[in-house]
């Protein structure tokens, strides 16, 4: 299904959430052939257990976009939370709003805001906002290639506790870009994307996100995405690992 397809080739690079201070990859969720008007889907993650491993697990995410002519409007909307033998593990939320223009066939130009907060990363707040311009080269029917950047300004509070960053903030300003590569179409589609977002002050200060994605429409309204994610920031927190690797497999349903 097309909007599952040619999706990652149209956002930029914020969200880009992963270690994720979150740098989300919404390009598997936006469709430069999304009918006009409104369009949305919603997809939802469950893993419960119990005996001798307690453990529940529950993920879900909703998305909206509504076109007309040149212009889309985009949000998306994430929330995960997770406990193991009755202690939380996972507690992590995420919005993203996304307005962008086509100026002509290959480029467009985006504005984007963003809140997010990760409770097991220490970050008790994370937002940002930024505009920049996307580059579709390669716009076939098989293959579609785009690069993109952006300025991005980025405010940030860690959670208060024991360590010596504790409740510290700061103000950044990010360069945040990405390329990604779509193959395939109709029921089979393989994406890779690539983001970086480094400060403009100090470019070893990065975080760098590299997902792949195979999605399989199953009928015109349900779908099945499983992803690879790899992410880095080369300044985490105190306690908190720069690298993580995520697999994930996802049951989605577009209307």
């Amino acid at each position: 299904m097309p909007r599952i397809a040619f999706a990652m080739v149209l956002a930029a690079a914020l969200l880009p959430s992963v270690a994720r201070a979150q740098i989300v990859n919404i390009q598997p969720l936006l469709d430069k052939q999304a009918r006009p008007g409104f369009s949305g889907s919603v997809e939802a993650a469950a893993d419960w257990r119990s005996g001798n491993t307690r453990l529940t697990l529950l993920g879900a995410d909703a998305v909206g976009q509504f076109r007309r002519d040149r212009h889309l409007v985009f949000l998306t909307l994430h929330g995960e939370l997770g406990t193991k033998s009755g202690v939380e593990f996972v507690s992590k939320d995420l919005e993203h709003l996304r307005y962008r223009v086509r100026l002509t066939r290959a480029l467009a130009a985006e504005a984007f805001v963003q809140h997010d907060a990760d409770a097991f990363r220490r970050r008790a707040v994370r937002a940002l906002g930024g505009a920049g311009l996307c580059l579709r080269i390669v716009d076939g029917k098989w293959l579609t290639f785009a690069v993109a950047a952006a300025y991005m300004l980025e405010y940030e509070r860690l959670a208060a506790g024991r360590f010596a960053d504790s409740d510290a903030r700061s103000l950044a300003h990010r360069l945040s870009t990405y390329a990604v590569i779509t193959v395939g179409g109709g029921r089979v589609v393989v994406a890779h994307t690539v983001y970086a977002q480094p400060r403009f002050d100090d470019f070893s200060d990065v975080r760098w996100l590299h997902d792949s994605t195979l999605a399989l429409t199953v009928t015109r309204y349900l779908s099945v995405r499983f992803s690879a994610t790899l992410t880095l920031d080369t300044r985490p927190p105190e306690g908190v690992q720069p690298l993580d690797v995520a697999l994930k497999s996802a049951l989605a349903v577009t209307f």
